[in-house]
């Protein structure tokens, strides 16, 4: 199956923009953590070397096309890789002392702010729109993500200008955020040819199994959730202001 043009291009520049963004994150919070330098090297080589990997490993995952949804297949490899990738990067930053420095000296807002790139779930809308995807995938996945997209940087002003007056809102556009990705993998998985397929029989979900799509689901969609955790994590435990 040919990918439109289009969709390659916005698939890119989201991972571009994406990796530009959380480069600049982690230089901003390990040049700002409480460590030594010494501590601060290793991490940077820790870190650098996973997403490193991490990349490597997606892209040539992503390239052979494995994850291509056909009918013969008995196991949901996808979800495996999505949700694994997912828990082992909250799990790894979580036990790391250096990662917790590191996370805890990157401004609270710019963790919701660079989630701005979840409009490029318009893409979805535009295969939709061409006949390449089912409504069913389409309008759920696509407008989800461009509301976390487009409320991304309102959420990260409204933290930057009070935190401890607008951390339930932050909250709950964190679970909005989760939500939204859990339900495209849901939709996803039952939208494919496969022993899960329910529904789309007519128009199944297989174009996001060619390149470069793969890489939305194994990098971005990892990502977006690790973000939003890590933003709970700080949000959790503020005191809750107490009305005037």
């Amino acid at each position: 199956m040919q990918v439109p043009d289009y969709a390659i291009l916005l698939v890119i520049s989201t991972l571009m923009f994406v990796s530009g963004g959380l480069a600049m994150m982690l230089t901003f919070g390990t040049a700002s953590a409480q460590l030594g330098r010494e501590e601060k090297r290793r991490f940077a080589f820790m870190i650098g070397g996973y997403l490193l990997s991490w990349a490597a490993a997606a892209q040539a995952i992503a390239y052979t096309n494995i994850l291509v949804p056909r009918v013969e297949q008995t196991f949901p490899l996808l979800g495996v890789l999505v949700l694994g990738g997912t828990v082992l990067g909250i799990v790894l930053l979580s036990v790391s002392r250096h990662a917790t420095a590191v996370l805890q000296a990157i401004p609270l807002h710019w963790l919701a702010t660079i989630q701005v790139y979840r409009i490029i779930g318009l893409v979805f809308l535009m295969l939709y729109a061409d006949g390449l995807l089912s409504g069913y995938f389409a309008l759920s996945t696509g407008w989800g993500d461009i509301f976390v997209g487009v409320t991304a940087p309102i959420v990260g002003y409204l933290l930057w200008r009070d935190t401890a007056r607008f951390w339930a809102i932050g909250f709950a556009w964190c679970i909005v955020g989760i939500g939204d990705l859990l339900l495209v993998l849901y939709k996803a998985i039952n939208s494919a040819p496969g022993p899960f397929q329910t529904t789309s029989f007519d128009l199944p979900t297989v174009i996001v199994g060619y390149y470069p799509f793969p890489l939305v689901p194994l990098l971005i969609v990892p990502i977006s959730i690790i973000l939003h955790v890590q933003l709970i994590r700080r949000l959790v435990g503020r005191p809750v202001p107490v009305p005037q």
